[in-house]
């Protein structure tokens, strides 16, 4: 690796988690829902960086809710997965 992309990498690998930070949009009157926790992992081959982001939220009501998850890219990044998990399922 070159030392300028190191001091690129060092320089932005703090910024990261800052990226990684997606939120729900609930209608009103729906039930709130709340993020509990976020892990961000970046992996760095020549010049791709892979940023793999997971996030949990809690459905802080005693009913089904709902909502629009938005998540802020980058210009040139590409979405390549998403899962969607609810309990075990």
């Amino acid at each position: 690796m070159s030392r300028a992309a190191l001091i690129a990498v060092l320089a932005l690998t703090p910024l990261a988690p800052a990226w990684g930070q997606g939120w729900i949009e609930a209608p009103p009157g729906s039930a709130a829902v709340t993020k509990v926790r976020t892990a961000v992992r970046v992996e760095i081959t020549g010049r791709i960086a892979r940023v793999t982001v997971e996030e949990w939220f809690r459905n802080d009501g005693g009913r089904l809710a709902e909502g629009v998850y938005h998540y802020p890219f980058a210009r040139d990044a590409v979405f390549h997965e998403f899962s969607l998990w609810q309990g075990d399922k």
